[in-house]
């Protein structure tokens, strides 16, 4: 194949100029035909090379695209449709950004996102305190939906889109997003939180486990990491993984994108040497991924919950030890945030239940 661009590209007219003077007209024609065929058999494969990650639009094709090694195939030149320089700015006065949070949504959560805003955002002093954060989202072929979420970061400044296509596949590109907008637009603030908008977050309890574990979120990200896990291969999973796409037996560790930290140095690391590895749709996997490219570690911080915990009960989600916990619908939050739930009962293997959205103590 080298041999065949060599001709075309340096010496491709030269000897296209001597068979002109030769060869007849049906001949000529033929000749360019095959040559036309050559030049865009070698502008596919060098677009198959670079493994762009905007055509990938279901989890099927995802597992036909990855490659074993690649280099600047992640570049994530997508562009902002909607952003929010107050989210991290400084006025005189303001205090040193400690944390910031952003926080995964989609377009129909709006329910889920006020809630937020009436609960454990109000932390944020409307992105003026300690503590900074932001919705982050993709792109949908809804006019109405789109033009409603502008709508909603003019009230709020606290909406952030890129133009990828939105889809669950591509929480991989959101997150890569989240690292890239944090470590361009928020690189002064000392740690960072990924988290999701059907979760319960305890910022003082989050805030702790940042001042508990700061030196060692300096090279690690934190929370309910697994230092070694396999690979599902089971095909009704959707977190299934085929031998062709992951050959390996195990992942190097993950944190469960439900809730992790880390500081911003990390942040920085993470987003650069994510453009050099190759597209994994599990977006965990792909940070920790990134994460042992890099040489650093995950650090397992105890009251990060990628599921429910029991008893629900609002003096144990308040308390500073618990950090967060998933599946938790507005109705719940507002009852754990308003101390109206009170039980005391255990409900065995709670956590285990990760499909089932909470909506009462």
């Amino acid at each position: 194949m080298a041999d065949i661009k060599t001709i075309v590209k340096s010496g491709g007219m030269v000897i296209f100029s001597q068979i002109q003077r030769k060869a007849r007209p049906r001949q000529l024609f033929v000749l360019i035909c095959i040559l036309s065929f050559i030049l865009f058999f070698i502008h596919i494969l060098n677009l198959s090379a670079r493994g762009n990650t905007k055509v990938i639009c279901s989890i099927a094709e995802a597992l036909r695209h990855r490659p074993e090694k690649c280099y600047n195939c992640n570049r994530h030149d997508f562009q902002l449709l909607i952003n929010s320089d107050k989210v991290c700015a400084l006025k005189s006065g303001s205090p040193v950004i400690h944390v910031l949070v952003l926080i995964t949504s989609i377009h129909r959560n709006r329910v889920k996102r006020d809630m937020y805003r009436k609960t454990w955002l109000t932390y944020s002093k409307n992105n003026t305190s300690e503590f900074r954060y932001a919705f982050i989202f993709g792109n949908i072929n809804d006019t109405e939906a789109n033009a409603a979420l502008l709508e909603e970061s003019k009230i709020y400044n606290d909406i952030i889109q890129e133009d990828f296509q939105e889809s669950y596949v591509n929480l991989t590109l959101k997150t890569i997003m989240a690292f890239k907008w944090a470590s361009t637009h928020c690189p002064h603030a000392q740690f960072f939180m990924k988290t999701d908008d059907d979760m319960y977050v305890n910022i003082p309890g989050v805030r702790k486990a940042l001042n508990d574990n700061s030196e060692q979120l300096k090279t690690a990200i934190g929370g309910k990491c697994m230092q070694i896990e396999r690979p599902v291969r089971d095909k009704s999973s959707k977190w299934c993984v085929s031998y062709e796409y992951y050959r390996r037996g195990y992942y190097p560790g993950y944190c469960a994108g439900t809730g992790y930290v880390t500081s911003m140095s990390m942040v920085k690391e993470v987003f650069k040497v994510s453009k050099h590895i190759p597209f994994f749709f599990l977006e965990d996997v792909f940070v920790s991924l990134c994460v042992e490219r890099i040489g650093k570690s995950l650090h397992l911080i105890e009251g990060f919950n990628s599921g429910m915990v029991s008893p629900i009960n609002s003096k144990l989600f308040k308390s500073l030890n618990f950090r967060t916990a998933h599946r938790v619908s507005p109705d719940l939050l507002f009852k754990l945030w308003n101390d109206q739930c009170v039980g005391e009962k255990i409900h065995p293997y709670l956590e285990l239940n990760a499909e089932t959205m909470w909506t009462d103590c």
